[in-house]
């Protein structure tokens, strides 16, 4: 924040947290964080499921660079990175929750609902032509694609007027199938290569 003397002020503040997400946070990293609180359940969901499966693959000495076939890790970064979407997110998986999960449910439960909303709604539209690149400055473009994001997520919302469309026939609709960039294995393909600096050992003499 910038005072009115152009002094620049950082201003915390204290939320308590919600009551159910309270076991999410033993699978935080243990090295600090700067996020929003409102970010934790979705953090807490990919690196719950990003050692799921690194769990799940059976290798002798327990390391494998072998890619994981997971279009939520190889992609979820890219929506991180779009507040609007994770908003989308958010509000489909409470809904979908209530609707599918009881109470009682458990983490891996919600994890796999998680999963399952973000490859139905949140993954197509990562590769929608028509959706401008997200500018927090251009008040244009995001509410172009606020208009278009509702668009894509009422089509596959049931509604009193019409049914709900899956998410593979709107993707083979002959009206839209050229609005969409071309799928690739790298997007399905999650290794923690990329995310690992690279390391050149000295060279002694």
């Amino acid at each position: 924040m910038i005072d009115r003397y152009k002094r620049a002020r950082v201003k915390f503040s204290i939320e308590s947290r919600e009551t159910d997400i309270d076991l999410l946070y033993d699978t935080l990293p243990i090295q600090p964080i700067v996020v929003p609180i409102n970010l934790i359940k979705s953090l807490a969901f990919f690196r719950s499921e990003l050692a799921y499966q690194l769990y799940k693959r059976q290798h002798p000495t327990g390391l494998s660079t072998t890619p994981i076939d997971s279009l939520f890790l190889s992609t979820f970064f890219q929506a991180l990175a779009q507040p609007d979407l994770i908003y989308t997110l958010r509000r489909l998986f409470r809904v979908r929750k209530k609707r599918v999960l009881s109470s009682s449910s458990s983490l891996q439960q919600q994890r796999e609902e998680f999963i399952k909303t973000y490859e139905l709604f949140i993954y197509p539209l990562l590769h929608y032509r028509q959706l401008p690149p997200y500018d927090f400055h251009d008040t244009a473009a995001l509410n172009e694609r606020r208009k278009l994001i509702n668009d894509m997520v009422k089509r596959q919302l049931p509604s009193k007027k019409t049914a709900p469309q899956d998410i593979l026939s709107i993707l083979l609709d002959p009206n839209l199938t050229d609005k969409w960039t071309p799928f690739t294995t790298d997007e399905i393909s999650f290794t923690l290569q990329k995310y690992i600096h690279e390391f050149t050992p000295d060279i002694v003499a």
